[in-house]
């Protein structure tokens, strides 16, 4: 009987040892596949915020190119009427500075 009670001890150890082992092999591998989630998880939130940033670059582009063009208009608009200006007032100009010289 006491060879019988040794052998139940000694299977229960090694019953122990192997499911010490595979709690420790599945935790391994369940800490792995949460490493693996997390990089996963991270990678799409990296790829998700690049995607956003770049709708956004190309938003704002978008709009300074509007604002340029209307900046560029408005340049325009304002030489020519310089231009205007200037070529009204030429003959005035030259007049007074031959009065000038002449006198």
């Amino acid at each position: 009987m006491a060879k019988d009670i040794m052998k139940a001890i000694f299977e229960a150890e090694e019953e122990c040892k192997t499911r010490e082992a595979q709690a420790k092999a599945k935790a391994s591998q369940d800490a792995q596949n949460a490493k693996a989630e997390a990089k996963k998880l991270i990678d799409e939130a990296k790829a998700q915020a690049n995607a956003e940033a770049e709708l956004l670059f190309e938003e704002l582009k978008k709009e300074g190119a509007e604002e340029l063009e209307q900046s560029i208009k408005t340049a325009r608009e304002q030489c020519a009427e310089i231009s205007k200006r200037a070529e009204e007032n030429r003959s005035k100009v030259i007049e007074a500075v031959v009065e000038k010289l002449t006198s």
